[in-house]
């Protein structure tokens, strides 16, 4: 047997001689690597893992167009909506189910009105980049009233 970098080597746990550690990995049911960390670190390799212990946040209870949720998890899921989606509209002070903005921008080119780009895009067979420029050069883009 030759003695390289590759060889098992034996590993001594709780009293025990194992041959390696992956062998100590398998009585133990964790992978190689978590069984080295363990014991670089000295936590008991019968120890279930805590997954995030030192990261966990408690869940903040929210309320939305007057029904609370347990968490933003929670509200996401009834609304249909990310939970990202969910955080950015309650920052803007809107209702998670709100609209952020419309956005179509009406305009009008040689005399006809178009609701949004895309619709006179496709009117002129160009793309949206292109019908932006043409609005620019020779159109006009109409303002929305609040």
């Amino acid at each position: 047997m030759s003695s390289g970098w590759n060889t098992p080597k034996p590993v001594e746990y709780e009293g025990v001689v194992y041959p390696s550690l992956t062998a100590l990995a398998k009585k133990y049911g964790l992978d190689k690597s978590s069984v080295s960390y363990r014991l670089k670190h000295g936590i008991p390799l019968d120890r279930k893992p805590d997954r995030l212990s030192g990261l966990r946040r408690r869940a903040r209870e929210i309320e939305v167009r007057g029904v609370r949720y347990a968490s933003m998890k929670e509200a996401s899921k009834a609304a249909g909506l990310s939970v990202c989606q969910i955080w950015y509209r309650l920052k803007l002070g809107k209702a998670p189910d709100a609209k952020l903005r419309d956005i179509r921008r009406a305009c009008e080119i040689d005399g006809v009105r178009y609701e949004s780009i895309a619709e006179a895009a496709r009117a002129y067979h160009v793309s949206k980049g292109k019908m932006k420029e043409m609005i620019d050069l020779c159109g006009r883009w109409i303002k929305r009233r609040k």
